[in-house]
């Protein structure tokens, strides 16, 4: 195995592309319309981090309800990022859904959830070094 790419099912694919890119700085590195020319599918990457997005009504499953995927369970896109504070304190000038605030864990990160704009559940996490801690 070389990779794991999530694939998530939106209800509005414009949306989802600007939170992504204007939030946590991916990019559309390939976006593919339908016959009437919306776009229905978008591969969004920063760095060697790659996401599918997909309008639900093209997609094998519907999107999330409250954060439930379709299948019953919960997935969480775990991102690790360099800065968790200064995404924190963009998510909160964007007035972005938190799940979980922004804590120092006992396992040695700094993190926060939230929510994407169709309630999928993203976790921005920063591995904390001796001098970052407490």
């Amino acid at each position: 195995m070389n990779s794991v790419t999530p694939h998530l099912a939106v209800t509005d694919l414009e949306r989802s592309i600007a939170f992504y890119r204007d939030f946590l700085g991916f990019e559309t590195s390939f976006l593919q319309h339908a016959r009437d020319e919306s776009p229905f599918f978008a591969i969004l990457r920063n760095g060697t981090v790659e996401l599918m997005l997909c309008n639900w009504e093209y997609s094998a499953s519907p999107p999330p309800f409250d954060g439930q995927a379709a299948g019953g369970g919960n997935l969480v896109i775990y991102l690790d990022v360099n800065d968790a504070t200064s995404y924190w304190q963009r998510s909160r000038t964007l007035g972005t859904q938190v799940v979980k605030a922004m804590i120092d864990t006992d396992w040695g990160t700094r993190e926060f959830w939230l929510r994407d704009p169709d309630g999928w559940i993203v976790a921005i996490s920063q591995t904390l070094g001796t001098s970052d801690a407490g």
